[in-house]
């Protein structure tokens, strides 16, 4: 993988969280303090953020480092990125407890609807 390669998808990342919290691409250039026609040219893999202002989205979307800068999973289902936010902000109410359960009871299912 080439720096541009790894730029392009960097970027793709940066835009896919940024859509999936439902933020302009103003607003999040805002948040991080720079100017949305180079957050755009940034999200695009034209060129390069900068460590401060990635660690400043790793750390307001609360995502790990690994998330902004993964490579393309081929198992991805395009899609997918839908009903993960979806199911995110369903969790964002629950308690420890319900949290606890409804992990154990995905654990228990899903190895029987998987394809």
């Amino acid at each position: 993988m080439g720096e541009n390669d790894a730029l392009r998808n960097i970027g793709k990342n940066i835009r896919k969280y940024r859509e999936l919290h439902g933020l302009t691409r103003e607003r999040l250039a805002e948040i991080v303090e720079t100017d949305a026609g180079y957050l755009g040219q940034c999200e695009r893999g034209e060129t390069q953020l900068g460590i401060a202002k990635t660690v400043r989205i790793i750390e307001y979307f609360g995502v790990s480092p690994q998330e902004i800068i993964a490579l393309p999973n081929k198992n991805h289902k395009i899609g997918n990125d839908k009903y993960i936010a979806e199911i995110v902000e369903l969790l964002k109410g629950c308690t420890d407890n319900q949290l606890a359960l409804i992990t154990k009871m995905l654990v228990d299912i899903i190895p029987f609807i998987k394809d």
